[in-house]
């Protein structure tokens, strides 16, 4: 099976009481038993760069309210 899963990222966060944002390494430990296979982010400013494939945790670190996109599969 495959999970896909969008949500904000950037740093960790509640945001006046209503969105959390959650950081690159606080998804994956959420779902230990899943692979990744596959990570886009859409950066909170684009710069040129609408979606970034594949783009480092320390990327996603330093963005303040962005959409990460996570592809998860159960292994084999």
């Amino acid at each position: 099976g495959r999970l896909l899963l969008a949500v904000p990222v950037g740093a960790p966060r509640i945001e006046f009481n209503a969105h959390r944002i959650y950081s690159f390494d606080q998804i994956r430990n959420a779902l230990p038993g899943l692979d990744l296979d596959h990570f886009a982010l859409i950066p909170d400013r684009a710069d040129g760069a609408g979606l970034i494939l594949d783009a480092d945790p320390a990327t996603v670190a330093r963005q303040r309210y962005a959409c990460g996109c996570f592809e998860f599969r159960r292994p084999s």
